[in-house]
């Protein structure tokens, strides 16, 4: 897929933002590049907003992380990706941030009330009890999927993470998770998954560096 499709002029990169014009000046993104449709994730305001621009590093990066996630079989259904920002850095919608090209919005993977992985059609919000509403069916929030997601954003090559926004009770189960299965990357994660900043009940908000 469009996503795992590999240049040589890409690997080539030293950390510029230059791949098609990408740049960022002034804190606010100057001719992103744009995070196309393509392979283990669906883009939900593409078409409407146009706001899914940012870095190099930010775009090749989550097309590698979901790419790999979806054909290795790790997560069984598709990244859902929200806004992250637009060509020229303009501010848009209620978002105080998301004009320098490093944010993205990120639905959580969701599962059935039998356990089954559920695509996600967009951002759901979550009640304290980590169930949201999909197609008039309820849906609930799945700890080992969104947690593989979260270590492996840790990992990227491509990027270093600033801060995860997410609600405190996404927080809880993530780490919860992570204690479960006695990952090394917890406390990683706790330093890094911020829940000091409102209305991350329906997704996380990647920001980095």
């Amino acid at each position: 897929g469009a996503g795992l499709d590999v240049t040589g002029d890409i690997l080539r990169q030293t950390g510029e933002f230059t791949l098609r014009g990408a740049h960022e000046v002034v804190n606010r993104l100057f001719k992103g590049i744009e995070m196309a449709a393509g392979f283990g994730y669906t883009l939900i305001h593409a078409g409407d907003r146009h706001t899914n621009f940012g870095t190099t590093r930010l775009v090749w990066g989550v097309q590698r992380i979901a790419g790999g996630l979806h054909a290795s079989g790790t997560v069984q259904t598709e990244m859902v990706i929200g806004d992250m920002s637009r060509w020229d850095g303009a501010k848009f919608g209620r978002h105080l941030s998301h004009r320098n090209g490093r944010d993205m919005d990120i639905g959580y993977f969701m599962v059935d009330a039998q356990g089954r992985p559920v695509q996600g059609t967009d951002l759901i919000p979550l009640d304290h009890n980590m169930r949201g509403v999909q197609d008039g069916r309820y849906v609930y929030f799945d700890a080992p999927r969104n947690w593989r997601l979260v270590r492996t954003f840790l990992l990227s090559p491509d990027f270093k993470i600033s801060w995860i926004f997410v609600a405190p009770h996404v927080k809880a189960a993530l780490m919860k998770e992570a204690a479960r299965v006695n990952d090394p990357l917890r406390r990683a994660a706790a330093s890094v998954l911020n829940t000091n900043w409102p209305g991350h009940q329906s997704h996380l908000h990647l920001r980095v560096e």
